[in-house]
């Protein structure tokens, strides 16, 4: 009965040192839970905008956005800069041809108006050229005007029309021709071209010519042979 007794006192003991099997939690517990609550809470709105971006496809931190803006800065610099640069060359090379441009038509009309006085001085005025009876007559005025005839005892042959000079080179476009003798006188509108070669001695007194279109003398002067002309 004894030993019942203490057995029992021994148990109750026991059970009481014991903890409990099930533990509701101590309030610092307690506090703790509800503190992560709260901060769970606070950082909902944080989680949604970024859940938000990533359904979005944006996926970089909150600095991207400035990262962005930056690197759109220095691209628009240096499309200005480019920009600049390249108007600057249109000027700096249209400068350059206007210069040449200058240049060049400067040198063109100092070219033309050396060449201008060189014929100026060469075959302008009145040339004649005599073989057996017949003077063959040829006349370059300065109005562009241009005469070749050939007189025969009382008789003359003529062509007249206009002479275009270049150097060692006329060109007669004739328009007129005619014959005239003391019963008679004849005239006709014409339209042919006739094409001398010519040289001019050093002291531009005599004019070397060769021409296949003026007619033969009455003693058999051809002109396609070379034939001195003298200025009058």
């Amino acid at each position: 009965m004894k030993k019942q007794i203490l057995f029992a006192a021994v148990t109750v003991v026991l059970f009481l040192a014991e903890p409990p099997l099930f533990s509701w939690g101590t309030h610092d517990e307690a506090a703790s839970a509800n503190s992560v609550s709260d901060a769970t809470t606070d950082n909902a709105p944080n989680a949604a905008a970024d859940a938000a971006q990533v359904a979005k496809g944006n996926t970089a931190p909150a600095a991207a956005p400035e990262k962005t803006q930056s690197t759109a800065s220095t691209t628009e610099h240096a499309r200005s800069a480019l920009s600049e640069r390249w108007e600057q060359f249109k000027n700096d090379a249209g400068t350059a041809a206007q210069s040449f441009g200058s240049a060049l038509s400067e040198t063109g009309r100092e070219l033309s108006n050396q060449v201008n006085d060189a014929l100026d001085t060469q075959f302008y005025g009145t040339w004649t050229h005599t073989s057996g009876t017949t003077t063959t007559t040829i006349t370059c005025n300065r109005d562009g005007t241009m005469e070749i005839s050939q007189t025969s005892g009382m008789i003359t042959q003529y062509w007249r029309g206009t002479g275009s000079g270049a150097i060692a080179l006329i060109t007669f476009k004739i328009s007129e021709s005619g014959r005239s003798s003391p019963l008679r006188k004849t005239a006709v509108k014409d339209n042919k071209t006739w094409r001398l070669t010519y040289s001019i001695s050093d002291d531009g007194a005599t004019m070397t010519v060769r021409c296949t279109a003026i007619p033969t003398t009455d003693d058999g002067h051809n002109f396609s042979n070379a034939t001195a002309f003298t200025k009058h």
